[in-house]
Formats: structure tokens, C-alpha cells, sequence
């Protein structure tokens, strides 16, 4: 069975109108399931968030935040750890950006594939080499 979590956009045709026209306080969450295992729930933090799930349904769970526990629906706390690792590769990308105005699309293209997602893939990697090797090296000592 294929699962599926992800944000939708509110102005999307089959969305549950009473859902998405819902006014929600900071914290307050509204959902719906359907009868074929979609769920679709609204949350709202500092904006609203529209997602979908075949996985969750409207539980909340407990979150460590810095602030302290923190009640939030599962649904985001599955996208949120789902998501981590492609919002961190953006975001190391984005200081490499090494493109020029007036390069040609297919030039950019290989640019940025080449470049931009090797080195930010490699670091990753050698990051992880090096962790889980000074782990390791460190439980040897003990």
C-alpha cells in the first residue's frame, strides 16, 4: 500500500469547503477522513496548513520544542521528519548558488546538477562517515 503525506493548496478543487473556509486559533486543528483512508486536516500555527495523509488520522502527539512539550498532530510531526533532509539540502544549496544571469537553461541545468547537489550530497555524506566514525571510535575508548 502506497502512503502519501503532504501540504495542499487551499484553492484546490475536491478540498472539503467547510474545512478549508474554517477559522482556526494559533494551535487548533479541524480534519476530515474520508471512506477511503485520506484524511485531510487543518492546522493552524503561525499561518494555516492544509495537508493530506493516508497514513495519520487527527491524533496529536507531544513534541519537544525549546519552548517545552508542545501538543501537535501527527500528521505534521510524520511531514516534518519526512521533509527534514530535503529542506536542509535546499538550504546548503542555496549558499553554493554559483549561476550567472544569461547562461542558457541546459547550461544551468548541468550546473547546478554537477555541482550544487554533488557538493552538498558529498558533505552529507562525509559528515555521516565522520560521525558514525568518531561514534564508534569514542565506544572503543570506554
Amino acid at each position: 500500500m502506497n502512503t502519501l503525506v503532504g501540504t495542499v493548496r487551499s484553492n484546490r478543487k475536491l478540498n472539503p469547503q467547510d474545512l478549508v473556509q474554517a477559522k482556526l486559533k494559533k494551535g487548533e486543528h479541524k480534519g476530515k477522513e474520508s471512506t477511503t483512508v485520506v484524511a485531510v486536516l487543518k492546522w493552524k500555527d503561525k499561518r494555516d496548513v492544509l495537508i493530506l495523509s493516508t497514513v495519520h488520522g487527527e491524533e496529536e502527539a507531544e513534541v519537544q520544542t525549546r519552548k517545552g512539550i508542545k501538543e501537535k498532530p501527527a500528521m505534521i510531526i510524520g511531514y516534518n521528519q519526512s521533509n527534514s533532509f530535503i529542506n536542509l539540502s535546499d538550504q546548503m544549496k542555496s549558499y553554493l548558488h554559483c549561476l550567472r544571469r544569461g547562461v542558457k537553461w541546459y547550461r544551468k541545468l548541468v550546473v547546478e546538477l554537477l555541482t550544487e547537489s554533488a557538493l552538498v550530497h558529498a558533505h552529507v555524506i562525509c559528515r555521516y562517515i565522520y560521525n558514525n566514525k568518531s561514534q564508534s571510535q569514542n565506544s572503543k575508548r570506554k
